[in-house]
């Protein structure tokens, strides 16, 4: 045991004089860079430099050039115009037609058309005609439409169609109006006017039938005053009161 103890100790010494003979060595040779570089430290005077300018004084305006030069715009340019679209107001078109009015019970019918260049039919309320919708008549006899949120009142001789547009997939009809006849140059009829056609019939007296207005019902004389379910000749006259007045016509008689 006290072999090994005295092993370690002579270990432990010659580790001790090995680091001390580094160290001694490491000394020398500090000493030996320091002796070298030691002639060249003598003391230089500082160079002198110029005093530095004064500072010039901030002004708003010399950020002008980065403030107009927008970072986010293409072309650099300050001035940022909105243009804003005017609302696009839809003008009402032209007013229809309106040819008369009939009641056979059942509410009345308009004689209607988009324009004068379109083909009339019956319509009925809450019905449209082109554009418009029909309304029924007001108290003083003016006809009443709407169109989209707008409610109209209109005299019935306003209703003439001009200016309206014919219903698409409709022909526009052809202009017959004739012009007047030169001094001493005999009016001629129109080439498609029918020469044989035939005139209202007329049963007789005040029973004055008109035109037919559908299917076995005829117009009656504004001037007949014979009452609802007169016979005659065949036809059967009718009368109805309705809130725009008293409607009458004429019906083939069933048999």
């Amino acid at each position: 045991m006290k072999r090994k103890l005295l092993l370690l100790n002579a270990l432990l010494a010659g580790t001790l004089i090995l680091g001390a003979a580094e160290l001694y060595k490491r000394v020398l040779e500090a000493d030996a860079r320091f002796s070298r570089l030691e002639k060249y430290a003598g003391e230089a005077p500082a160079p002198d430099y110029p005093a530095a300018a004064a500072a010039a004084a901030l002004r708003p305006a010399a950020y002008m050039p980065i403030v107009d030069r927008l970072l986010f715009v293409k072309d650099r340019n300050p001035i940022v115009e909105v243009v804003v679209a005017e609302p696009v107001v839809e003008q009402r078109p032209a007013l229809p037609l309106y040819s008369g009015l009939v009641d056979f019970g059942d509410g009345p019918l308009a004689l209607m058309a988009p324009s004068n260049a379109s083909d009339p039919a019956w319509i009925g309320i809450g019905e449209k005609v082109g554009d418009f919708t029909f309304q029924g008549l007001a108290e003083d006899g003016r006809v009443k439409l709407a169109w989209k949120d707008q409610q109209i009142v209109v005299a019935q001789d306003e209703l003439t169609g001009e200016g309206g547009q014919p219903e698409p997939g409709q022909p526009k009809k052809a202009n017959n109006r004739r012009t007047p006849p030169k001094p001493g140059q005999p009016a001629t009829p129109p080439p498609n006017a029918n020469m044989t056609q035939p005139a209202p019939q007329t049963v007789g007296g005040q029973y004055n039938i008109g035109k037919e207005l559908r299917p076995g019902v005829f117009a009656a004389d504004p001037k007949d005053s014979t009452p609802d379910g007169t016979e005659f000749k065949g036809y059967v006259k009718r009368v109805r009161k309705t809130p725009f007045g008293s409607q009458s016509w004429w019906e083939t008689k069933q048999k």
